[in-house]
C-alpha cells in the first residue's frame, strides 16, 4: 500500500458552515461563507493530564509504578482575522449582525459583540502542499477538517496605526454529526469523481487531515446556501 508524506504550507482558503446547537448542518440558504481573510488558524490539543499510580513497599522502594494515558478533551482554536466578512464571523461567534435599510433584502454591514452568545460551526481549510507530484493530471492540496467547532467568541482587537486585525476563540468537542459531510472534498481513485469524505467522523473524531486532488473552493465575500451534493 502506497503512502502519502504530507508537506503542507500556506493556507488557501478556510470554509465556515453554521451548525445548530447539535452539531448538525441544515440544507438552506445563508449557511456556508468561504474566505481567504484569515491569517492564521492556532490550534493547541487540550489534554487532561495522566493520572500516576504509585506506591512504596516497607523498603522505601517502588512496588507500584503506573501512570494512565493522557487524554484528548478538545483543541483549542485561535483563528486570525485579515479580513472580516461579517457572516462569517456571526457563525462563529454568534454575534448579532448589523443590518442597513436597504429594501427589500437589507445588506450584513457589520456585527456586534454581546454576552452570553458564542458559535457553532464546522471549519475546513485548504492548503499546497510541497514536493506533491501531480496525481492523473490534477495538482494535489492538504485538507483539513474540525467537524464540531464550539464556543466561538470574538477575541481581542487592536486599533492602531496599522493593520486591525480580528480574533475568534473557540474549541472542538466530539461527537459531532458530521458523517461523511455535506460537500465534495475529495475525487475518487478508481474512475475519478467529486466525492464526499471516503469514511464518516467518529464520535471521538476531532480533526481530519488528508491529501486531496479536488481543488478547493473560491472565495467570496458573504454567505451562500448549503447544498448536500449527491
Amino acid at each position: 500500500m502506497a503512502t502519502e508524506c504530507l508537506k503542507p504550507f500556506k493556507g488557501k482558503v478556510m470554509r465556515i458552515t453554521k451548525l445548530n446547537e447539535c452539531g448538525a448542518f441544515t440544507a438552506a440558504a445563508n449557511q456556508v461563507v468561504v474566505t481567504s481573510g484569515f491569517i492564521s488558524v492556532e490550534q493547541t490539543l487540550n489534554l487532561r493530564d495522566a493520572d500516576e499510580y504509585e506506591q512504596v513497599n516497607a523498603n522505601g522502594d517502588l512496588c507500584l509504578n503506573e501512570r494512565s494515558p493522557q487524554q484528548l478533551k478538545w483543541i483549542d482554536l485561535t483563528i486570525n482575522l485579515c479580513e472580516v466578512d461579517v457572516e462569517a464571523f456571526n457563525f462563529m461567534t454568534g454575534s448579532p449582525l448589523v443590518v442597513d435599510d436597504a429594501t427589500p433584502t437589507p445588506n450584513s454591514v457589520g456585527y456586534r459583540t454581546r454576552e452570553n452568545v458564542y458559535g457553532n460551526f464546522a471549519l475546513e481549510l485548504w492548503s499546497d502542499l510541497g514536493g506533491q507530484p501531480c496525481s492523473g493530471g490534477s495538482k494535489k492540496y492538504g485538507y483539513l477538517l474540525l467537524p464540531w467547532v464550539t464556543d466561538g467568541v470574538s477575541g481581542d482587537m487592536t486599533v492602531e496605526n496599522g493593520p486591525v486585525t480580528t480574533t475568534v476563540r473557540a474549541r472542538t468537542r466530539a461527537n459531532s454529526p458530521w458523517g461523511v459531510g455535506w460537500a465534495n472534498v475529495r475525487n475518487t481513485v478508481v474512475s475519478p469523481a467529486p466525492a464526499k469524505l471516503l469514511t464518516a467522523i467518529s464520535a471521538t473524531d476531532h480533526r481530519h487531515i488528508q491529501a486531496t486532488t479536488l481543488a478547493p473552493p473560491t472565495a467570496a465575500c458573504g454567505s451562500t446556501a448549503l447544498v448536500v451534493a449527491s
